[in-house]
C-alpha cells in the first residue's frame, strides 16, 4: 500500500507509491519507533530471465519526531 505523511509546514502530503509491472514490484511500508521517529521501508523483488526471485528490503527515509503529523499505510 502506498505510505502517505503528512508533514509539519507542508501544505501537501509527501506520497511514496506502490508500483507494480511484469516481473518487478515496490512497495512501502512505514515503522513507527518507541522515539516518536518515523521509518519509510521499501521492499522490492524482481524476477529474472530464468524466472529466479531477488529480494531487496531498504530504509528510504527516517522523519524525527518533530518533523511529522500523520501517517497513513501499511506498517
Amino acid at each position: 500500500m502506498t505510505v502517505v505523511i503528512r508533514l509539519i509546514g507542508e501544505t501537501q502530503s509527501t506520497t511514496w507509491s506502490d508500483e507494480s509491472s511484469n516481473n518487478h514490484s515496490l512497495r512501502y511500508t512505514y515503522e513507527l519507533r518507541d522515539n516518536g521517529a518515523l521509518l519509510v521501508h521499501s521492499r522490492s523483488s524482481s524476477a529474472d530471465e530464468n524466472g529466479h526471485v531477488q529480494e531487496r528490503h531498504r530504509v528510504e527515509v527516517v522523519y524525527g519526531p518533530a518533523a511529522w503529523l500523520e501517517v497513513r499505510g501499511d506498517h
